[in-house]
């Protein structure tokens, strides 16, 4: 994560397509295990053999927060979570409003800290 003017840079970890968002991640081509971020060797086989992939953000919660003293950068109480890719991998995310684990989410455009250009979570309707 860099930092350009003192705001965050995440743009090395995703991008957007018409409201879509997709995490740069990578695939092991020996036993087709995802991975974010990207990594050199895959934390399944131990393979060098991985492929940078934009994975979709999509998926389901597995637990949830809610940080009522949240940190610097963000003004009013924060709900975070773990959300496990449709995919694969699990991460650390913001969310858009307090969830029941397994909702189904799919990340959006959004500020994160200090107005950061980001994603959070949001429910989607299976």
């Amino acid at each position: 994560m860099s930092r350009a003017g003192g705001r965050m840079q995440l743009s090395t970890f995703f991008h957007s397509d018409s409201g879509a968002v997709f995490v740069h991640g990578s695939r092991c081509t020996d036993c087709r295990a995802a991975a974010f971020p990207a990594r050199q060797v895959c934390a399944v086989c131990a393979s060098r053999n991985l492929e940078r992939e934009d994975l979709a953000a999509r998926g389901r919660v597995r637990a949830t927060s809610l940080v009522r003293t949240p940190p610097f950068g963000f003004d009013q109480p924060i709900t975070v979570g773990v959300v496990v890719l449709d995919s694969g991998p699990a991460l650390f995310s913001l969310l858009a409003s307090e969830l029941p684990a397994g909702s189904a989410v799919q990340a959006v455009p959004g500020p994160v800290r200090a107005g950061a250009e980001g994603f959070v979570f949001e429910r989607v309707m299976e």
